[in-house]
């Protein structure tokens, strides 16, 4: 159920979401764009296995949504994907979100990438869509790193 499912994202059980996932289709329920952002937003299931995630809700004709692409970016940049976050990103046809944004500028940042951080940051404005607090700090802090500014 889906309590359960929500449960699993926050303790980290990501196999016993999936789990859930496939007794929901074999007793033939659909999960929601919801469901999945939770099984997506479990800690330990990998950035390929969000990617095969993300596909098999395209192929169950499920509109992504902001918390899914947010999930699946943020699962990429976590593991160190961050042109995959971009990526998925840049090439949604839905609007990202400032999470979704901040976990792809916290991948480049992680990768010292400072030019791509700026250049997402400036995306967000371009698609109006504020940082929050934490990006524009992430984003100064390592620009002065980069540029030795104190």
């Amino acid at each position: 159920d889906l309590a359960t499912i929500d449960t699993c994202s926050k303790e980290s059980a990501w196999e016993h979401g999936l789990d859930q996932l496939r007794q929901m289709a074999a007793c033939r329920i659909q999960p929601d764009a919801f469901t999945f952002a939770s099984v997506l937003s479990a800690r330990g299931l990998g950035w390929q296995r969000a990617l095969v995630l993300l596909a098999n809700i395209r192929d169950q004709k499920i509109q992504p949504d902001a918390y899914v692409l947010a999930a699946t970016t943020n699962s990429c940049a976590h593991h160190y994907q961050w042109t995959m976050a971009l990526e998925l990103l840049s090439r949604s046809t839905i609007k990202p979100s400032v999470v979704g944004f901040g976990a792809a500028i916290s991948g480049a940042e992680r990768a010292e990438k400072w030019d791509v951080a700026l250049f997402m940051m400036a995306d967000m404005m371009r698609l109006q869509i504020t940082p929050n607090q934490v990006i524009v700090s992430t984003v100064v802090q390592g620009c002065s790193r980069v540029w030795h500014w104190e």
